[in-house]
């Protein structure tokens, strides 16, 4: 299903995927994985290959997906890491390779040789060419924000006294935890001065020197020291800035002077110069604190080793360079944790971002073997109700998003077993997020239905998909087109009245897509020249019935 998801998913996002996050069965050998209807383990002797055939098809699929700037994240262990990089060099290109970024998600002791608790996400670009033109992946640097309100209240707490302010400073940061990163994290411990100087009164510094790397005899002059005249300490290669600038930069004060001329000059490097930071290929955090968070949400500890929420909402968000409009795809949707991501991004920047995930309605093996001999089988309503879906990520997304779990506590409460036995703690200030969410079930429909207009109602969500899914659905076939207020697109039905429909449409800045149902090109042509250029048109249902015939096989 997944596959013939993404098939459709051509139809209406062809181009415009800004980032695919996927994390797919990492073919353990321990069942976590259907293959045509049946578990792979690990006495397969062709699981490896299964698993790559398995893959190949759905990345084949994405990659259309991805517009030209898009990039695509794949999470993996070592059971496929290998096979997986060179299956993406192929579907990709290794020219389009970005990086392999290893999370460290905690540590085992009864291991005999390597603890393997890492997981690799491999990223790859649709065109490093063209993304390379774009702003450099950066982040902010943690404990930034912190270090310099600190240096501002040391300031105010000192009397405007930079000697004081700086030994406030660093007491504050002494107290911190030694895992804090204004302590820990060596490119912001360095920075542990308050200056004094009317220009940047209260900014924290760090020093560096002023030699230059290299000697250059037109860079040698002296430089007077402000309290005794005389020539201060100058290294033999000369100092790095022209006379000019140098006294430029004394008058503006970010050069530091010893007590007396026997000492040399510094540079001030001001911490507001340095908010963003570039991107390290390796990070830590424990993987067991997303476990007590989806239990915290859900009321269970039913699904273990869940994808942490801030992690991938920290790269989706580095990937997309923090655009506020990104369209984020997960088509292994699992527990639901790139939906959440998304979700918490807009909440915390403001943005508008969507969010499409994919999943199944599987059900796990254990779970699957215990349905069997009670009984059940797939499609009772039993079985689906210890699908993944149904289960997990629908709870989930609902829960977030209103703010109340399903059975009317509220995700500040703790969570409680049948004998008064605390599961979870519960989240603080968790209310909801202000966002739309639908929810939406991929089915089979007959080719004739659809070309004969007798399916208008089973496809109309996914026109409003394609239109970009805001404001209200068009779900009902009229008599001679459809256009609601509030509405982004609009349908014409009845090609007998285009022209108070074009006249419609181009009355209304706000219709970006048009939809013409007619079975003559000739007839759609003129239609669609009539409107403004910007609106995109599509005929019905013929560009729909076409979506479903290409070979993807091919690039």
């Amino acid at each position: 299903m997944t596959r013939d998801t993404l098939e459709t998913l051509r139809y209406t996002h062809e181009g415009k995927v800004d980032l695919i996050y996927i994390d797919p069965p990492y073919n353990t050998g321990a069942g976590d994985w259907i293959y045509n209807d049946r578990y792979v383990g690990d006495a397969d002797a062709y699981r490896h290959s299964k698993w790559l055939s398995f893959m190949q098809k759905r990345l084949e699929l994405a990659r259309h997906l991805l517009a030209p700037t898009g990039v695509i994240i794949v999470a993996i262990d070592d059971n496929e890491h290998h096979r997986l990089r060179v299956l993406l060099d192929e579907v990709f290109g290794e020219q389009n390779f970005l990086g392999n970024v290893v999370w460290q998600g905690g540590r085992k002791n009864n291991v005999k040789f390597i603890a393997d608790t890492h997981d690799y996400m491999l990223f790859f670009a649709k065109d490093k060419a063209l993304l390379s033109t774009g702003n450099a992946w950066k982040e902010s640097r943690p404990g930034y924000d912190e270090l310099l309100q600190a240096g501002l209240d040391a300031w105010e707490e000192s009397g405007h006294d930079a000697a004081a302010a700086t030994a406030l400073l660093r007491n504050w940061r002494r107290a911190l935890p030694a895992d804090h990163p204004a302590r820990a994290e060596r490119g912001l411990n360095m920075y542990d001065q308050v200056d004094g100087h009317p220009k940047h009164a209260g900014k924290v510094y760090s020093t560096g020197d002023l030699r230059n790397p290299f000697p250059r005899p037109n860079l040698q002059y002296d430089i007077p020291h402000p309290v005794d005249g005389k020539p201060v300490k100058m290294h033999p290669n000369g100092w790095i800035w022209s006379r000019e600038r140098m006294m430029q930069a004394i008058e503006d004060g970010i050069v530091v002077f010893a007590p007396d001329s026997t000492g040399s000059a510094r540079q001030k490097r001001f911490l507001e110069a340095g908010s963003q930071q570039s991107v390290a290929p390796v990070f830590t955090q424990d993987r067991s604190k997303a476990t007590r968070s989806l239990a915290a949400i859900l009321g269970t500890n039913d699904f273990p080793f869940p994808k942490d929420v801030d992690v991938i909402a920290r790269w989706v968000n580095i990937a997309t360079g923090g655009q506020p409009s990104a369209v984020v795809l997960d088509f292994f949707a699992g527990t639901g944790t790139t939906a959440h991501a998304v979700l918490q991004l807009n909440a915390t920047d403001g943005g508008h971002r969507q969010s499409i995930v994919v999943t199944n309605n599987e059900v796990g093996q254990k779970a699957a073997t215990a349905l069997t001999k009670a009984g059940h089988a797939a499609g009772d309503p039993e079985w689906e109700a210890e699908g993944v879906f149904e289960k997990v990520t629908l709870p989930r997304i609902q829960t977030v998003v209103t703010g109340t779990r399903r059975d009317g506590s509220k995700l500040t409460d703790p969570v409680m077993d049948a004998d008064g036995k605390k599961i979870a703690s519960g989240i603080p200030g968790a209310i909801g997020y202000d966002e739309n969410v639908t929810f939406l079930k991929l089915d089979y429909l007959d080719r004739d239905d659809i070309a004969a207009d007798d399916a208008f109602r089973q496809i109309a969500t996914l026109l409003w998909v394609k239109a970009g899914g805001r404001g209200p659905v068009i779900a009902e076939h009229a008599e001679a087109f459809a256009a609601p207020e509030g509405a982004n697109y609009a349908v014409l039905f009845s090609v007998a009245e285009w022209a108070p429909f074009v006249e419609l449409v181009n009355s209304r800045p706000e219709i970006e897509t048009v939809y013409v149902v007619s079975d003559s090109e000739t007839t759609y042509g003129p239609i669609v020249r009539a409107m403004r250029p910007e609106v995109s048109s599509f005929r019905l249902y013929e560009n729909y019935l076409s979506n479903f015939e290409i070979n993807v096989g091919g690039r």
